[in-house]
Parts: structure tokens; C-alpha cells; sequence
């Protein structure tokens, strides 16, 4: 059986103290089939330098499109830099 989940990326912008506005960043979408006979994982990253600052908010939503459930085996925040051009 195929299994579908959307995820949508959104950062929170403050324009006034008392207004805040949500930008989506990207939309994602994950199929994976039961019963495979193995475990797959798949890596999907997603850059968030395009709008996000220092005190911005971030929320991630699933949404399950096709199927009963969907297994998310983890799921990190990190600073990515690369290691090359950080001793140059």
C-alpha cells in the first residue's frame, strides 16, 4: 500500500509588535510504500536562510494524504556551514 504526507515549511515574520505574518518556505512531498520488506529512509532538507531571523518562529505541518499513518523517524534543526570553505 502507497502512503503520502504532505509538509509544508512556514516562518513566522513579526511586522508589528502586535502583527505577525506567516511566509510558507517550501512544500514537501513524501511517498512510502508498506510492507517493503526493508526500512527506507529518506533525507529532505530544506534552507531556511531564505527568510528566517533571529527570533522568527518555525512550524512544520503534516498533513497524511494517502493511507492510515506515517512514520517521521526524526527530525532536526542545525546550522549547516561548509567545512572547506570555514578554514580558508
Amino acid at each position: 500500500m502507497e502512503y503520502q504526507l504532505k509538509i509544508s515549511v512556514t516562518i513566522e515574520s513579526k511586522i508589528f509588535p502586535q502583527q505577525v505574518e506567516w511566509t510558507e518556505l517550501n512544500k514537501l512531498e513524501l511517498v512510502a510504500f508498506h510492507n517493503a520488506g526493508t526500512i527506507i529512509n529518506y533525507l529532505e532538507e530544506v534552507d531556511l536562510l531564505e527568510g528566517l531571523q533571529v527570533g522568527n518562529s518555525i512550524r512544520v505541518t503534516f498533513k497524511v494524504v494517502q493511507g492510515r499513518s506515517f512514520h517521521i523517524r526524526g527530525l532536526a534543526f542545525c546550522h549547516s556551514f561548509d567545512p572547506i570553505e570555514s578554514f580558508t
